[in-house]
């Protein structure tokens, strides 16, 4: 039978595979990498990592520097980062980094706001900020799982901390969502093995093909009514 995905192996993260056990994690991590390719030529010089956990974007990056911190309560391995900090206050001065990327972390802040606050005061004015957040996925890090973002939600947050959106990217749409609900839903209510892996293995026909439908409608509809997160690039104003 299958084996459960490795969710924290760098091929997990980078080169996302669908198949009938990793449904729910490709179509998570499938469009965060498509975000992070398509924002990687914007997010240039001294790059700041927020929520950094492995670094596993790191490798994709173009840019000169890269500093990557993390809370102490950080599932992840700490060696990997570069400073550890409250998860509210960063420790650097104002303006100190050219762009910033912060994945799948705003969720997880307890002062959500003081953090983009903080964001927006160490980059520099039109430096650039990739944000991904999810919007329908389990509970995941307990209990430090505080919070979901629509797309006007973050928009609104992020003008608040006075950066606009260059552009923003849908973790697909109803058909992805729909089909990432289902997946979840199979392996929580029959969870005992072979069970799970038959049914697995009987519905990934269908679900690869809505995947593929989903696709084709969020090219008419960037903005869907539902969708599994958001990733989005965010440019600092500058203050007149």
């Amino acid at each position: 039978m299958f084996s459960p995905p490795n969710y924290s192996s760098a091929a997990s993260f980078t080169s996302p595979k669908l198949g009938p056990w990793t449904v729910l994690l490709y179509l998570h991590r499938k469009y965060i990498l498509e975000g992070i390719l398509a924002a990687s030529p914007s997010l240039t010089g001294d790059l700041l990592d927020v929520g950094c956990g492995n670094k596993p974007y790191q490798s994709l990056m173009a840019c000169e520097k890269y500093i990557g911190i993390d809370v102490g309560t950080s599932p992840h391995e700490q060696n990997n980062f570069n400073f550890t900090f409250d998860g509210t206050h960063i420790p650097f001065g104002d303006s100190t980094f050219d762009s910033v990327l912060c994945t799948e972390v705003l969720e997880h802040a307890q002062e959500p706001m003081l953090l983009l606050n903080e964001i927006g005061r160490v980059l520099k004015d039109n430096g650039h900020a990739l944000f991904t957040v999810p919007f329908v996925i389990p509970h995941h890090e307990v209990p430090y799982d505080f919070q979901r973002y629509t797309y006007y939600g973050l928009k609104h947050r992020l003008a608040m901390a006075n950066m606009e959106l260059a552009w923003a990217k849908p973790r697909g749409g109803v058909l992805a969502t729909t089909v990432a609900v289902m997946h979840f839903a199979i392996s929580n209510s029959i969870s005992r093995r072979p069970f799970a892996d038959i049914l697995y293995f009987l519905f990934f026909p269908i679900f690869a093909i809505l995947i593929l439908l989903d696709k084709r409608t969020i090219e008419k509809n960037p903005i869907p009514p539902i969708s599994l997160g958001w990733q989005v690039l965010a440019k600092k104003i500058p203050r007149k």
